[in-house]
Protein backbone atom coordinates (compact mmCIF):
# COMPACT_ATOMS: atom_id res chain seq x y z
CA UNK A 1 0.00 0.00 0.00
CA UNK A 2 0.97 3.59 -0.45
CA UNK A 3 -0.29 6.92 0.82
CA UNK A 4 -3.05 7.90 1.27
CA UNK A 5 -3.58 4.39 2.73
CA UNK A 6 -2.06 3.29 6.04
CA UNK A 7 0.77 0.77 5.97
CA UNK A 8 2.86 -1.24 8.42
CA UNK A 9 6.45 -2.43 8.70
CA UNK A 10 5.59 -6.07 7.93
CA UNK A 11 3.89 -5.11 4.66
CA UNK A 12 7.06 -3.21 3.67
CA UNK A 13 9.16 -6.36 4.04
CA UNK A 14 9.67 -6.58 7.79
CA UNK A 15 13.07 -6.99 9.40
CA UNK A 16 15.85 -7.64 6.88
CA UNK A 17 19.32 -9.05 7.54
CA UNK A 18 22.34 -8.56 5.27
CA UNK A 19 23.37 -11.72 3.40
CA UNK A 20 26.92 -10.45 3.46
CA UNK A 21 28.59 -7.27 4.70
CA UNK A 22 28.00 -4.17 2.61
CA UNK A 23 30.97 -3.68 0.30
CA UNK A 24 30.53 -0.01 -0.50
CA UNK A 25 28.29 2.00 1.86
CA UNK A 26 28.29 4.90 -0.64
CA UNK A 27 26.40 2.77 -3.19
CA UNK A 28 24.89 -0.11 -1.18
CA UNK A 29 22.14 0.11 1.42
CA UNK A 30 22.58 -2.08 4.48
CA UNK A 31 19.63 -4.05 5.85
CA UNK A 32 19.81 -1.99 9.05
CA UNK A 33 19.52 1.29 7.13
CA UNK A 34 16.67 -0.12 5.05
CA UNK A 35 14.90 -1.37 8.19
CA UNK A 36 15.06 2.09 9.76
CA UNK A 37 13.81 3.85 6.63
CA UNK A 38 10.92 1.42 6.09
CA UNK A 39 9.90 1.49 9.78
CA UNK A 40 9.84 5.30 9.69
CA UNK A 41 7.86 5.32 6.44
CA UNK A 42 5.29 2.85 7.79
CA UNK A 43 4.85 4.96 10.93
CA UNK A 44 4.33 8.13 8.88
CA UNK A 45 1.57 6.52 6.82
CA UNK A 46 -0.39 6.10 10.05
CA UNK A 47 -0.08 9.65 11.42
CA UNK A 48 0.95 12.05 8.67
CA UNK A 49 -1.55 14.65 7.47
CA UNK A 50 -3.18 13.59 4.20
CA UNK A 51 -4.40 16.93 2.85
CA UNK A 52 -5.14 20.56 3.55
CA UNK A 53 -7.34 23.17 1.99
CA UNK A 54 -7.54 26.92 2.59
CA UNK A 55 -10.49 29.00 1.46
CA UNK A 56 -12.24 32.33 1.87
CA UNK A 57 -15.95 33.03 1.92
CA UNK A 58 -18.12 36.01 1.14
CA UNK A 59 -21.08 34.70 3.10
CA UNK A 60 -22.68 32.86 0.19
CA UNK A 61 -19.87 31.05 -1.63
CA UNK A 62 -16.44 29.70 -0.74
CA UNK A 63 -13.29 30.06 -2.86
CA UNK A 64 -10.35 27.70 -2.51
CA UNK A 65 -7.13 29.73 -2.18
CA UNK A 66 -4.66 26.85 -1.67
CA UNK A 67 -4.68 23.06 -1.40
CA UNK A 68 -2.26 20.15 -1.37
CA UNK A 69 -2.22 16.48 -0.45
CA UNK A 70 0.02 13.44 -0.29
CA UNK A 71 -1.51 12.48 -3.65
CA UNK A 72 -0.62 15.86 -5.18
CA UNK A 73 -2.32 19.16 -5.89
CA UNK A 74 -3.40 18.69 -9.49
CA UNK A 75 -6.62 20.43 -10.48
CA UNK A 76 -8.57 17.16 -10.48
CA UNK A 77 -7.70 16.74 -6.77
CA UNK A 78 -8.80 20.23 -5.75
CA UNK A 79 -11.49 19.84 -3.09
CA UNK A 80 -14.82 21.56 -3.53
CA UNK A 81 -16.07 23.77 -0.71
CA UNK A 82 -19.81 24.27 -0.35
CA UNK A 83 -21.39 26.70 2.08
CA UNK A 84 -24.31 24.86 3.69
CA UNK A 85 -25.40 27.63 6.06
CA UNK A 86 -24.02 30.47 8.15
CA UNK A 87 -20.59 29.35 9.32
CA UNK A 88 -21.04 25.82 7.92
CA UNK A 89 -19.08 24.42 5.00
CA UNK A 90 -18.56 21.03 3.40
CA UNK A 91 -15.17 20.14 1.92
CA UNK A 92 -15.21 17.21 -0.51
CA UNK A 93 -12.22 15.56 -2.14
CA UNK A 94 -12.49 13.01 -4.97
CA UNK A 95 -13.49 9.51 -3.86
CA UNK A 96 -10.38 8.05 -5.51
CA UNK A 97 -6.91 9.43 -6.15
CA UNK A 98 -3.73 8.10 -7.75
CA UNK A 99 -0.74 7.56 -5.46
CA UNK A 100 2.86 8.48 -6.38
CA UNK A 101 3.19 5.24 -8.35
CA UNK A 102 -0.01 5.84 -10.33
CA UNK A 103 -2.11 3.26 -8.44
CA UNK A 104 -5.72 4.34 -7.89
CA UNK A 105 -6.69 4.39 -4.22
CA UNK A 106 -9.97 5.07 -2.45
CA UNK A 107 -9.83 7.92 0.03
CA UNK A 108 -10.61 7.23 3.66
CA UNK A 109 -10.06 10.48 5.54
CA UNK A 110 -10.43 9.94 9.28
CA UNK A 111 -10.50 13.31 11.05
CA UNK A 112 -9.48 16.92 10.71
CA UNK A 113 -8.71 20.18 12.44
CA UNK A 114 -9.51 23.72 11.38
CA UNK A 115 -8.18 27.22 11.80
CA UNK A 116 -9.75 30.60 11.18
CA UNK A 117 -7.27 33.37 10.40
CA UNK A 118 -9.17 35.95 12.43
CA UNK A 119 -9.18 36.33 16.21
CA UNK A 120 -12.19 35.26 18.29
CA UNK A 121 -13.39 32.76 15.67
CA UNK A 122 -13.15 29.01 16.19
CA UNK A 123 -13.40 26.05 13.84
CA UNK A 124 -14.48 22.47 14.36
CA UNK A 125 -14.11 19.74 11.77
CA UNK A 126 -16.25 16.60 11.61
CA UNK A 127 -15.93 13.67 9.22
CA UNK A 128 -19.01 13.31 7.03
CA UNK A 129 -17.84 10.53 4.72
CA UNK A 130 -14.64 8.85 3.55
CA UNK A 131 -13.83 11.84 1.32
CA UNK A 132 -15.58 14.79 2.96
CA UNK A 133 -15.41 16.89 6.10
CA UNK A 134 -17.72 19.50 7.57
CA UNK A 135 -16.14 22.61 9.04
CA UNK A 136 -18.16 24.84 11.36
CA UNK A 137 -17.02 28.38 12.14
CA UNK A 138 -18.26 29.92 15.39
CA UNK A 139 -17.90 33.16 17.30
CA UNK A 140 -19.37 33.40 20.81
CA UNK A 141 -20.79 29.87 20.34
CA UNK A 142 -22.80 30.99 17.31
CA UNK A 143 -22.20 29.72 13.77
CA UNK A 144 -21.14 32.70 11.70
CA UNK A 145 -19.16 33.61 8.60
CA UNK A 146 -15.92 35.52 9.14
CA UNK A 147 -14.93 38.53 7.04
CA UNK A 148 -14.49 37.75 3.34
CA UNK A 149 -10.71 38.29 3.48
CA UNK A 150 -10.27 35.74 6.29
CA UNK A 151 -8.53 32.52 5.32
CA UNK A 152 -10.00 29.32 6.76
CA UNK A 153 -7.74 26.27 6.72
CA UNK A 154 -8.56 22.62 7.29
CA UNK A 155 -6.00 19.82 7.70
CA UNK A 156 -7.19 16.21 7.43
CA UNK A 157 -5.71 12.85 8.31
Amino acid sequence: MSLPDKNDFAALGGELVDYSPVEDPTTDLSAEASNEARADTAAMTRMIERAFVSFTTNGSTATVTDHDAVWGNALEYKPTISRTGAGNYLAAWPTTVADARGVTRSLNLRFGVGNVGESLFFASVVRVSANSMRIRITQNNTATDPDASTVITMIVW
